[in-house]
């Protein structure tokens, strides 16, 4: 069963969705680390990528100052607008879903803020989401 809830952020209302297990335990997932970041706070997305013919990594960096949102890649700085930020809520909403592993090509992602790490391992060759949330925040570069 899923439990609906909308919370009220600085950047507006974010829909947070929650579902209960057969035993009735609700595994709410915390604040999305974007909405937890205080003025002159970053966290980083690492992605890990490797496969029969490929190997790669990138790490993005997330910051907020002055009330002021940015991503930085490869030295590559961009201001986040309210469709990349919820963009990368939706990422890391997305990014704890088991997909079924039948791949030879592996996605591995770790989230970090401050103590806290969201990490997870992505087989299924369909859901690309650290692609998609670069292309996002950075467009086609």
């Amino acid at each position: 069963m899923k439990a609906f809830k909308f919370l009220l952020t600085p950047l507006g209302f974010f829909l947070i969705v929650s579902q209960t297990s057969a035993s009735g335990q609700t595994n709410a997932p915390a604040l999305p680390f974007i909405d937890q970041l205080q003025n002159n706070e970053s966290y980083t997305i690492e992605i890990f990528s490797s496969g029969c013919f490929h190997q790669s990594s990138q790490k993005l960096l997330i910051q907020r100052k002055k009330d002021v949102y940015t991503a930085t890649k490869n030295k590559k700085v961009v201001t986040l607008s309210e469709n990349a930020i919820a963009e990368l809520r939706v990422f890391e909403a997305e990014l704890t879903k088991t997909r079924n592993n039948h791949c030879t090509s592996t996605d591995i992602y770790k989230v970090k803020y401050k103590n806290q790490v969201l990490s997870h391992t992505d087989g299924s060759c369909t859901w690309h989401g650290g692609n998609k949330l670069i292309r996002v925040l950075f467009g086609n570069d």
